[in-house]
């Protein structure tokens, strides 16, 4: 990878990224169902007003980055720091920039953030989603599923006292 990612705030401005980039990673599903274009579009726009709602309501105080890399708009990052964790709420790239190494070295800085302040980093994931491999290679250990998502955690070792 050339140059690291960056971050930047989110903005109203991004809305048309972020419901694109919902599009993409959601769409998979229902392009079966044989929907004409504008019922899956209007569909996955309710899901992602609902998806956008929930994590305003779980997860005040969030925060809502964009993912830059190479100065292209990548992905999103929505990150809560709770007094007990570190919680990723969503980490999406859009497929163009996928398997590039954007989201692993991402991953290693907030492991690193995590380490800092002793807290676990947590995430959930979704059972058929891919980036489970990449999440395993890490060290993210997986919790109990429930039929949909995959609970992962991630700690830093504790160094054993001599």
């Amino acid at each position: 990878m050339e140059r690291p990612p960056a971050l930047r705030a989110v903005s109203e401005a991004d809305r048309p990224l972020l419901l694109a980039l919902f599009g993409e990673v959601r769409s998979g599903p229902f392009l079966a169902l044989g929907w004409p274009p504008a019922q899956l579009e209007q569909f996955l726009a309710q899901q992602f007003a609902t998806q956008e709602r929930h994590y305003a309501a779980h997860f005040p105080g969030a925060e809502h980055s964009i993912i830059l890399h190479q100065g292209n708009d990548a992905g999103r990052l929505y990150l809560h720091r709770g007094a007990g964790e570190i919680r990723i709420v969503d980490i999406s790239l859009l497929s163009a920039w996928r398997n590039r190494g954007i989201g692993g070295h991402l991953l290693e800085q907030l492991q690193a953030q995590a380490a800092a302040v002793r807290l676990p980093l947590r995430l959930s994931v979704r059972l058929d989603n891919p980036a489970q491999r990449l999440y395993r290679r890490l060290g993210f250990s997986p919790g109990v599923d429930d039929g949909a998502d995959l609970p992962m955690e991630w700690r830093a070792a504790v160094p054993s006292s001599a």
